[in-house]
């Protein structure tokens, strides 16, 4: 993307030649499937890692304590212990182990939410975008992100989601009541993220882009 472009600019002295062609994915198996549910559920699927911010977002939701809304970890790591000293005895926090990969669009269509919060750590380390934001884009969950690098570009705040200072575990709160709070709005911010993975991250077209390129 254009923030990876000026990256590589600047740091490698990448100036020509240059093609950005984003990552895609397949909006066919990853679609919508609205749901009614009496729980509003978040999700956040990663690594347990420090970049991922997932501990910032146990402490948040754990302060926050809403009503009629749970979390859900997925994923594994070396932060676990950390994570559930986060999460302290909050029942609506629940933890589970990686899925299978055929398994994941079913696992985005049972949520009402994602959340993002990554952090940048000792040394720069950070994630751009992952993956994960745009499979959940593309089955129509608003997002809650980090204003962190790249993720400006993917998760327009106030349309798809909305962005936070990374580690801002106020700002993360909130954030998380708002979308909670408001089911007009997520399904609204749902249908413009889906919207705006077909049109620019659509497995096809991103094809097409790299055929492009290539045949030159």
């Amino acid at each position: 993307d254009d923030w990876m472009r000026t990256y590589a600019s600047a740091e490698m002295g990448i100036t020509d030649k240059v093609a950005i062609i984003p990552n895609g994915v397949d909006t066919d198996v990853f679609t919508p499937a609205p749901q009614t549910r009496p729980v509003v559920r978040v999700l956040a699927l990663a690594r347990w890692v420090q970049k991922k911010g997932l501990r910032h977002l146990c402490a948040a939701f754990r302060a926050l304590r809403p009503a009629h809304a749970e979390l859900l970890i997925v994923g594994y790591g070396p932060e676990e212990e950390q994570l559930r000293a986060a999460a302290g005895v909050n029942t609506a926090i629940s933890f589970a182990p990686p899925i299978a990969s055929e398994a994941l669009p079913a696992a985005y269509q049972a949520a009402d939410l994602f959340v993002a919060p990554c952090v940048a750590v000792k040394g720069g380390d950070a994630d751009g975008v992952p993956t994960t934001v745009l499979e959940a884009m593309a089955c129509g969950l608003p997002v809650i992100a980090s204003d962190l690098h790249s993720m400006p570009l993917y998760v327009g705040h106030g349309s798809c989601g909305l962005l936070t200072a990374p580690g801002d575990e106020v700002q993360l709160a909130q954030a998380l009541a708002t979308l909670i709070g408001n089911g007009d709005l997520r399904r609204a911010m749902g249908a413009n993220a889906r919207a705006q993975v077909v049109t620019r991250f659509g497995l096809r077209r991103v094809l097409d882009q790299l055929e492009a390129v290539l045949a030159h």
